[in-house]
C-alpha cells in the first residue's frame, strides 16, 4: 500500500517569454453517451393534483398541509447555454484533463511529479462497495493512498510541480488554456431534460453531439505536449461530467466522451516541431494523417520521458465493468 511520497518541484518557467513551442489544438469533444456538465438549478414545481383533490374532499383546508404533502419543489440542473448553442466551459475540460493527469502519475522510487491540487485526504483502506468513492477507487486504485501533501502554491512559496507548472496554480498561470466548447447544434436538437431515479432531474448532451474548442498552449517541450494528448487520451473514450461513475442510471448511460483534434497549428514565433522525421514549422498548420502520426509521436515521446511513472488506466472500460 503506498504511504508518504515526495512530490518533485522546481521553478516555474518565464511567463512572459514565448519559448519552445506555441499553438493551438483545434479540438472536438464527441459525446458518446448523455453527457451532463453541471450548471445552476432551477427549481421545478410538481403539484400531485389527485392527491390534493382527495385531501381537499376529505375536509383538509390547511393550505400548509396542502403545500406539504401534495407539492414538490424539484431542482433541474441545466447545462450551459450561449446564443442558443450549449456549451462545456473551458475550465470543465481542463479540469476532466489535468485530474487525470494527476492520478496517471505514480510515485518511483519514493517520489512523484504531480500534487493533488484538489484531491480529498488519502485513503487509509479500500472503500467498500456503495461506500463514498468506492468506484473512484476501483479506477485509479492504490495512487488514492499516496499522501503528496499540500498543493503547490505559488503565493506561498517559489517551487510547483509539473502538472501546476503546465496548468497553474494559486498565483501562477497556466501554460495551456481552453476556450469553452460550443456545441455544433441548437439547443433544441442537442439537449434534452431527463428525470431520473432519486429525484434526479437534470439537462444533458444527447448522444452523437459535438463540441469544438481550442487548447492553447505556450512554451511546451515536445514532451510536454505529448502529456496533455495524453491526458486527453486523443482518439479513446473518457469519463466526463456528473454521472460518470454511475455509468447507468434508469437505464440511460451517462459520461463517455472522446477528444479528438482536428488540427494543429504553431505559432509565428513558435520553435519548429520535429517528431518521428516530420517537422512543423512555426505559423504553419496541419491536420489529416500527417497531424495523426504528429499526435502518435508526440504521445510515445511521453510515454519514453516519463517510462515507469505514467500508468494509463481504461476508466471507460472499467466502469462498464462494474
Amino acid at each position: 500500500m503506498s504511504g508518504e511520497v515526495k512530490v518533485l518541484r522546481d521553478r516555474p518557467r518565464d511567463r512572459s517569454k514565448c519559448e519552445g513551442l506555441c499553438g493551438i489544438l483545434y479540438t472536438t469533444l464527441l459525446c458518446e453517451s448523455y453527457i451532463h456538465v453541471g450548471s445552476s438549478q432551477t427549481p421545478l414545481i410538481v403539484i400531485d393534483e389527485d392527491l390534493l383533490t382527495k385531501l381537499i374532499k376529505s375536509g383538509k383546508r390547511d393550505i400548509k398541509v396542502l403545500l406539504q404533502v401534495g407539492v414538490k419543489i424539484m431542482k433541474t440542473s441545466r447545462f450551459d447555454v450561449s446564443n442558443g448553442r450549449p456549451i462545456i466551459p473551458g475550465s470543465s475540460i481542463k479540469g476532466n484533463i489535468r485530474s487525470r493527469l494527476e492520478l496517471s502519475f505514480r510515485a518511483k522510487d519514493g517520489t512523484v511529479r504531480s500534487c493533488f491540487i484538489r484531491a480529498d485526504k488519502p485513503l487509509i483502506k479500500e472503500p467498500l462497495k456503495g461506500e463514498r468513492g468506492w468506484r473512484h477507487f476501483k479506477i485509479w486504485d492504490e495512487v488514492l493512498f499516496e499522501k503528496r501533501g499540500s498543493p503547490c502554491d505559488m503565493t506561498k512559496g517559489n517551487m510547483v510541480c509539473l502538472i501546476c507548472d503546465l496548468f497553474g496554480t494559486s498565483g501562477l498561470k497556466s501554460l495551456v488554456d481552453f476556450s469553452d466548447f460550443v456545441g455544433e447544434g441548437r439547443e433544441e436538437d442537442m439537449l434534452k431534460e431527463l428525470s431520473l431515479e432519486y429525484g434526479i432531474k437534470l439537462v444533458a448532451a444527447k448522444p452523437d453531439s459535438r463540441f469544438n474548442g481550442k487548447i492553447v498552449f505556450h512554451s511546451l517541450r515536445p514532451h510536454e505536449l505529448g502529456l496533455l494528448l495524453i491526458g486527453m487520451k486523443v482518439g479513446n473514450s473518457v469519463l466526463l461530467g456528473r454521472l460518470k461513475y454511475r455509468h447507468k442510471i434508469s437505464g440511460i448511460t451517462f459520461g463517455k466522451a472522446r477528444y479528438e483534434v482536428k488540427a494543429m497549428e504553431l505559432l509565428e514565433e513558435s520553435q519548429d516541431l520535429e517528431v518521428d522525421g516530420l517537422r512543423v514549422k512555426g505559423g504553419e498548420r496541419v491536420e489529416g494523417e500527417r497531424l495523426a502520426k504528429i499526435v502518435e509521436g508526440l504521445r510515445s515521446l511521453a510515454k519514453k520521458e516519463f517510462k515507469d511513472e505514467i500508468v494509463e488506466v481504461d476508466e471507460v472500460t472499467i466502469v462498464e465493468k462494474l
